[in-house]
């Protein structure tokens, strides 16, 4: 838009507005006639409103304070589990090993009887992830019309997606606290046991606090099998280490899953002392080389013998629940005993996140 204006400085002229020149002549050819510039124009157009830039939002967690992020029950994302962490003390846990071995039957176990009834001394105290927890679970119960009670298999995928439930001691002296479960399938780790540059992609691994291995007890209790299931995870441990995912500070936990079927169809196999010698072995080639290791026998989902349901899981679960490698308990306690409970995670995670990328 142009900001000049036609003027004629001869009193009664129209030129400047469109009419005959008192002079016959044409606006340009005249002397009284000039173009200078408009204010009222240029006024105008400094009024003109700029439209503001569009806010693009990538994240829930782009939406600044005054806003609050609904979950939406599936499971998640490690930026959603950090967040989520800095509101209480926090433990993450991975549950490794082969397909088929058990690793989603121990989560959707713990679920359920957190549905039905105070575990271990602790209450339920909510969960981010009930969606997630019920679609393991569901195959389990009598809607789902199977003759015995399984489990939804995990995707084979490395999308890094977490399980989070809530708990806190029954007699309520202490704060709520959080978990967080890694559930991989076990053709991930499968894939991962002989490629190292596979491994270093289950980025998780060097930030948990328990790192869980499931033997699968019904192919320990198989002559044919029992062999190729003990060397697997002796080769799955390795890798990590070598890998640079596992050091001297990691809680490794060894769990015989099945163990009601080791009670019943491995007897005639001496599978009980085959589980004890290879308690033995492992200990002897990787107690020297991370923080601790422990052996638990479970029967998550018992289908013989007279086992109940979580045989075996209390204690592993409570070590999941309350202890973690990174955490000293003085320092916790001083954090909770400030305005900002929250620090005390924040600076665990944070400790554990420049661990695994090499900053310290």
């Amino acid at each position: 838009m142009t900001n000049l204006k036609r003027i004629c400085r001869q009193e009664g002229c129209t030129a400047a507005t469109g009419g005959p020149c008192l002079e016959g002549l044409s606006f340009e050819e005249c002397s009284n006639t000039s173009l200078v510039e408009n204010p009222e124009i240029e006024a105008e157009e400094e009024e003109e409103e700029v439209p503001e830039a569009e806010t693009v939002v990538t994240s829930p967690h782009d939406l600044g304070s005054s806003y609050h992020h609904f979950y939406d029950g599936n499971e998640l994302t490690l930026d959603d589990a950090y967040a989520i962490s800095a509101s209480s003390l926090s433990t993450f846990v991975m549950i490794a090993g082969k397909a088929d071995s058990g690793k989603t039957t121990l989560l959707s176990t713990i679920y359920e009887i957190f549905q039905e009834k105070p575990y271990c001394g602790y209450s339920f105290a909510g969960s981010k992830t009930l969606v997630g927890f019920e679609k393991r679970s569901f195959l389990s119960r009598v809607a789902s019309g199977l003759d015995e009670p399984d489990t939804e298999r995990t995707k084979p995928d490395y999308d890094q997606k977490l399980l989070h439930l809530s708990a806190r001691i029954n007699d309520l002296s202490q704060i709520k606290r959080n978990i967080f479960f890694a559930d991989i399938s076990g053709e991930v780790f499968e894939r991962a046991i002989s490629d190292i540059e596979e491994m270093r992609r289950i980025t998780l691994i060097p930030r948990v606090d328990h790192f869980v291995v499931t033997i699968d007890g019904e192919r320990l209790s198989n002559l044919s099998t029992r062999n190729e299931t003990v060397n697997t995870t002796g080769l799955l441990i390795r890798a990590c280490i070598e890998a640079g995912m596992i050091d001297n500070t990691m809680k490794i936990d060894i769990i015989f899953t099945k163990y009601d079927i080791v009670q019943s169809k491995g007897v005639e196999f001496n599978t009980d002392q085959y589980i004890e010698q290879t308690i033995t072995s492992l200990k002897r080639k990787f107690e020297d080389k991370v923080g601790c290791i422990k052996f638990f026998k479970v029967a998550a989902r018992p289908t013989q013998g007279d086992f109940e349901i979580g045989f075996g899981l209390e204690t592993p679960f409570i070590s999941w629940l309350t202890e973690s490698p990174y955490a000293d308990k003085k320092n916790f306690n001083i954090f909770l005993d400030s305005p900002d409970s929250s620090r005390a995670d924040f600076d665990m995670f944070e400790y554990k996140f420049n661990k695994s990328e090499g900053v310290m």
